[in-house]
C-alpha cells in the first residue's frame, strides 16, 4: 500500500488553470491465481473539489510453455463539486507470451462509459516489452470505438529505469482516429516524464510533468500537468512487493545474503546482495526457466528490472554459474522435478 500527498499545477483543455492539492491513497493484493487493486485521488483545488476513483482485478492461468492468460475487470468513476459524474465499466482478456528477459500479449474487452448518457466501449489491446541494463521498455497500441461513433487507436511507448535511490519513467503517445469530436487539448501526441527520489526505504519525493489527452471512453478533458509529492510506502523497502533476507540461522544461498524485490505497477526491481559473486542469474517461471543475468551495480549489490505479473511465482538463483538455489527468505516448494524452488508473491 502507498499513499501520495502533494500538489499540482494543472491547465485542463487548455483554457482553465488550476492548483491543487491532492492525497492518492493505492492498495494491491494478489493470489496464487487473482490479484486486486484500487486507489483513488481527493483533489482539492481552488474553491472547488475532485475525486475519482478506481477498481481493478484479475485472474490469471497458470503458464504453459511460454503462454499464460488473464481475465481483467475494472470499475471506475469521478465525482466534481460542479455536479458533473462520469463512470466506467471494462472486462478484458488477453494471451501473455513470455520468453525469458522480452514479451508480448494481445487482448481484447468490452464495456460501458457513463458521463450523463450510458455509451459502450469496444477496446482491442496489443503490445510487447524488453527487459535489459537500461530498464523495462514497452509499446502498446490499443484501438477504441465509444458509441459506435468515435474511433480511434493510440499507440503508447514507455521506459521504465529502477537505479539504488531513483525510479525513472517516461512516455510518449500517438493517436490516429476517424470521427473525433473537435475538443480543446484534443491532441495527436503527448508524453510525460516523471522521477521518483527515496529519501528513507518507504518515503520518497515524486515530481512529474506532462501532458495528456482526451479521454473518450470516461469524458475526461485533455491537459498539461506539473507535480510534486510526497510517496509513503508500507514495508521496508521502497515501494516494496517483497523483501527477504536469509534467516541468522540458515546458511546464505551460495554466498547470497539479501533477496530484494521492490515495484509497483509492470517493472519490478529485483536487487540481490553477492559481494564476492562474480556473475548471479535468476530464472522462474516467468523466464520459462531461461536465465536472465543480473548487472553488478557496486558494493555488492547486483540488480535486473523486469516486468513480473501479480500473483505467486516460482525461481531460483545461481551464483557464478553453479547451481540453481532457492533465494534467502524465500519459501522453499518442490517442483515437478523433485527440485527445490523459492515460492515468490507480487501483489
Amino acid at each position: 500500500m502507498s499513499v501520495d500527498i502533494g500538489t499540482a499545477r494543472t491547465r485542463y483543455a487548455d483554457s482553465i488553470d488550476a492548483t491543487a492539492m491532492s492525497l492518492s491513497p493505492a492498495f494491491r493484493a494478489a493470489g496464487w491465481r487473482a490479484s486486486i487493486s484500487a486507489s483513488g485521488t481527493l483533489s482539492q483545488l481552488s474553491g472547488a473539489s475532485s475525486n475519482s476513483g478506481v477498481l481493478d482485478g484479475s485472474l490469471f492461468t497458470g503458464t504453459w510453455h511460454f503462454l499464460s492468460g488473464e481475465l481483467e475487470g475494472v470499475a471506475g468513476g469521478s465525482a466534481h463539486s460542479d455536479g458533473a459524474r462520469t463512470g466506467q465499466m471494462l472486462g478484458s482478456g488477453r494471451l501473455h507470451l513470455i520468453q525469458g528477459s522480452y514479451g508480448a500479449w494481445v487482448g481484447a474487452g468490452v464495456g460501458r462509459t457513463w458521463d450523463g448518457a450510458w455509451r459502450g466501449v469496444r477496446q482491442g489491446d496489443a503490445g510487447a516489452w524488453v527487459a535489459g541494463t537500461p530498464g523495462v521498455a514497452s509499446i502498446s497500441v490499443s484501438p477504441t470505438v465509444v458509441d459506435d461513433t468515435i474511433k480511434y487507436t493510440d499507440t503508447f511507448v514507455s521506459l521504465h529505469r529502477a537505479m539504488s535511490t531513483f525510479d525513472l519513467d517516461a512516455s510518449i503517445g500517438a493517436r490516429v482516429g476517424q470521427q473525433l469530436p473537435t475538443l480543446p487539448a484534443n491532441r495527436t501526441t503527448w508524453g510525460s516524464i516523471g522521477a521518483t527520489f527515496w529519501l528513507k526505504p518507504a518515503i520518497g519525493v515524486v515530481a512529474s510533468a506532462g501532458a495528456y489527452p482526451v479521454d473518450f471512453t470516461q469524458g475526461f478533458p485533455g491537459g498539461q500537468f506539473l507535480s510534486v509529492g510526497l510517496r509513503f510506502a508500507t514495508g521496508s523497502s521502497e515501494s516494496s512487493t517483497s523483501v527477504a533476507a536469509a534467516p541468522l540461522n540458515e546458511s546464505p544461498s551460495g554466498g547470497v545474503t539479501v533477496f530484494d524485490v521492490s515495484g509497483v505497477g509492470a517493472s519490478r526491481r529485483i536487487r540481490v546482495y553477492a559481494p564476492a559473486a562474480r556473475s548471479v542469474d535468476i530464472a522462474g517461471d516467468f523466464s520459462e526457466w531461461a536465465p536472465i543475468a543480473l548487472q553488478l551495480q557496486g558494493d555488492g549489490w547486483w540488480t535486473v528490472s523486469l516486468p513480473l505479473s501479480s500473483g505467486a511465482h516460482e525461481v531460483n538463483i545461481r551464483v557464478d554459474g553453479g547451481a540453481w538455489l532457492v533465494p534467502p527468505g524465500l519459501t522453499s516448494a518442490t517442483d515437478e522435478f523433485g527440485g527445490s524452488v523459492g515460492r515468490l508473491i507480487i501483489p
